[in-house]
């Protein structure tokens, strides 16, 4: 089957990478890779936003997803995409997924982007912390420095300015807690199948909106079929490539790579606006990619897994 065809030659090529780089090289090569699809996300999916309701945007996203899964995540019977353990855990999780956009939405109407995407990028320190308590998974004191040097990093290439509003700080913060538990939530979840919390991840956004959709429907122009494809297609190579980085790695090990995709975002679409040739953009940029470059050098720190646990 087309499926097991697939399935099998990415299991071969993530096990030949964990021989070849290690686990923790693997996982972090496999966070910066998800990192560099966000962006694209982000793009296609933001200039399909003068042509439809936000909400209807994330439903047909996760639309997409599900539809995918449905037609070439399962080898045999469709319940398989069902079957898990923790099926109060799976939904929360995919809860969470949706929170992210809606508070992204409420903190955007009040504070300038920059300002917005400043307060939710203390994510790695949520998702560090989180995994901490609830995984006993302990950060080293470098791990710990990493993330203090991304998010300075990025508060230099982003230069937020001082929030003014209350709500519109709250409702960002609450958006950078909803992403650093689901990474929490993804690594706990990492006995599971992949294709089965990727299957959760869409179930519950999906299901949420419904209810909503006649309110806010409008019927997509042809012409926008594509993007819309593009938008669902890359926003589950997104999870796919986390989902696997957080199967064989600690939070505390891979959470720092998130900076990348603000600083791939700003360097790809707001180099202009941004002035990268400002010493302050510059300077933020390269700190980043110390964060990246010492976290792969860091060789197997962080691992909790060996590569023959990682296929069990």
């Amino acid at each position: 089957m087309l499926t097991e065809t697939i399935s099998t030659r990415l299991d071969r090529v993530e096990r030949q990478a964990v021989e070849r780089w290690g686990a923790s090289r693997t996982a972090v090569g496999l966070m910066v890779c998800a990192m560099l699809v966000w962006p694209l996300v982000e793009a296609v999916g933001g200039g399909l936003l003068s042509t439809m309701h936000p909400l209807e945007l994330i439903w047909l996203r996760y639309a997409v997803h599900l539809a995918l899964l449905l037609l070439f995540g399962a080898t045999g019977s469709r319940a398989v995409l069902m079957r898990t353990r923790s099926v109060g855990l799976q939904i929360g999780r995919s809860s969470l997924m949706l929170g992210m956009p809606v508070f992204w939405l409420l903190a955007g109407a009040r504070m300038p982007s920059s300002t917005v995407m400043g307060i939710f990028w203390t994510t790695p320190f949520v998702a560090i912390i989180g995994a901490a308590v609830l995984l006993r998974e302990r950060p080293t004191a470098l791990e710990a420095a990493l993330a203090v040097a991304g998010f300075v990093g990025i508060l230099l290439v982003l230069r937020p300015a001082v929030p003014h509003s209350g709500w519109g700080l709250l409702c960002a913060l609450v958006m950078s807690g909803c992403y650093g538990l689901y990474l929490v939530g993804t690594r706990y979840l990492r006995h599971e199948p992949t294709v089965v919390n990727l299957f959760y991840s869409a179930l519950g956004v999906f299901v949420a909106l419904t209810p909503l959709m006649p309110f806010v429907w409008r019927w997509p122009a042809v012409s926008t079929l594509p993007a819309i494809g593009a938008v669902g297609v890359s926003g589950l190579v997104l999870l796919f490539l986390l989902d696997r980085a957080l199967h064989i790695a600690t939070l505390a090990r891979t959470a720092s790579i998130g900076f990348v995709q603000p600083a791939a975002e700003a360097f790809f679409f707001g180099g202009a606006s941004l002035g990268l040739a400002s010493r302050a953009a510059s300077t933020g940029l390269l700190m980043i990619l110390c964060v990246v470059a010492v976290s792969v050098l860091q060789g197997h720190r962080g691992v909790t897994q060996t590569p023959n646990d990682v296929y069990d």
